[in-house]
């Protein structure tokens, strides 16, 4: 059995993240920072070449200044220190990713769940962002359940991937030693065991070049949990797209029920009127 190296919604949901963590990082220097670093570029500017230098010059150390506050502030808030830790470790595991690594540093069983929970993480985004969920005359009480339908998949995922994060390490055996001892048994001239090696490379496990990690009981426990969950959740989201349409294509009010009441209305006085000059007539 061969080791799969392709986790392609992992890979997503790790390029998401490092998107998101990106995003992040522009916004975090206050607007009005760049405006008056901007102001002293140019104020610098007119003063010439060593006046536009000082300008930036203290337009950076102002940036970095205000953006070291901003960080020590958030540094302090668990909510903020919980993000940073997916982050870091969603780069963490892009980096392997990208080595074609992650799937000889990360336990099979965590990086498993992790795919399996990515991919019904992308059912719920896709679902959101969809012409039923994502419409712009959405009720107001589907775009609040919306919103928190995206945060609770969004904070799944997070607790799968710092799960998943125990059980990263390096690998039980490394396939280039094994490699490296078949070709010496070949220089060797020892034709029989180096043929034996190769056998035995051939027929193996691929877990026996994958990290096994002590702590994949636990992780496996808790991240089934966690994966059922947002596969519910998907199926749950998917499901109330049609109902959503039906009740979008509803208009906010019947403006006819009016009118047709109203006619109605006029309708009756007028036979009333009828019934009553009859009996008059009939008297």
């Amino acid at each position: 059995m061969r080791l799969n190296r392709k986790f392609p919604n992992l890979t997503l949901y790790l390029q998401h993240l490092s998107n998101e963590s990106a995003r992040r990082s522009v916004t975090a220097v206050p607007a009005w920072t760049l405006l008056i670093s901007v102001g002293l570029l140019v104020l610098g500017g007119t003063l010439g070449p060593w006046g536009f230098l000082g300008g930036a010059a203290l337009g950076l150390a102002l940036m970095g200044t205000v953006t070291a506050i901003a960080n020590r502030a958030k540094a302090k808030d668990p909510h903020e220190q919980r993000r940073r830790d997916v982050f870091r470790t969603a780069a963490e595991l892009r980096q392997l990713e990208v080595h074609h690594k992650l799937h000889r540093w990360m336990d099979p069983v965590a990086l498993q769940l992790l795919e399996a929970g990515a991919y019904h993480w992308s059912r719920v985004r896709s679902s959101l962002t969809g012409p039923q969920w994502g419409a712009k005359q959405l009720p107001e009480y589907w775009q609040s359940l919306r919103n928190q339908v995206s945060v609770a998949s969004d904070e799944g995922m997070s607790d799968l991937l710092l799960l998943a994060r125990n059980c990263l390490g390096p690998p039980q055996k490394d396939k280039q030693s094994d490699i490296q001892g078949v070709i010496e048994s070949f220089i060797d001239l020892d034709i029989a065991d180096a043929l034996q090696g190769l056998k035995q490379m051939a027929s193996a496990d691929w877990t026996a070049y994958a990290h096994q990690s002590p702590q994949a009981q636990m992780v496996a426990q808790h991240g089934r949990e966690i994966a059922e969950r947002l596969k519910a959740l998907a199926d749950d989201v998917e499901s109330k797209a049609g109902e959503i349409s039906m009740e979008s294509s509803m208009p906010g009010e019947l403006s006819s029920l009016e009118a047709l009441d109203g006619v109605l209305g006029e309708l009756r006085t007028v036979r009333e009127a009828e019934e009553e000059l009859q009996q008059r007539l009939g008297q």
